[in-house]
């Protein structure tokens, strides 16, 4: 099966859901890097008015975090496309931590951006393929 892999650049020998080595294509990937001060509350979470004199309410992160990624960084065009994430942990990127598995991601097709949610902050990063 190897053979079938050489001379096709952007092809990368993985393993299928059955386990089959083929080929891949991940030239049209694109990695989003990001810290964790990038994640903020969720768009559904708003904080209530302060009272006059009063500092505005602190998002307590009971709804998770979330990180808005443009179309100009994800290059997706539509929600169709795998990902990976890793989560950095002492300076490497880790796949299969909590953080990474417990990250989902969302294309909100209005507005053209890819929305990782998390239910807490972590510095990582994102592949996304297809």
């Amino acid at each position: 099966k190897q053979d079938k892999l050489e001379g096709w650049p952007g092809q990368v020998p993985v393993f299928n859901e059955n386990g089959d080595l083929e080929a891949q294509d991940f030239s049209g990937s694109a990695v989003f890097a990001f810290t964790a001060e990038d994640w903020g509350p969720p768009a559904s979470w708003v904080p209530e008015e302060p009272a006059e004199g009063e500092e505005p309410e602190a998002y307590d992160g009971s709804l998770g975090y979330e990180i808005a990624i443009p179309a100009e960084a994800h290059r997706r065009k539509n929600g169709d496309f795998g990902f990976h994430v890793f989560h950095q942990v002492d300076g490497r990127y880790i796949t299969n931590t909590w953080a990474a598995l417990g990250t989902g991601a969302d294309y909100d097709g209005e507005a053209g951006t890819v929305i990782l949610s998390s239910s807490d902050p972590y510095p990582g990063k994102i592949l996304f393929v297809g």
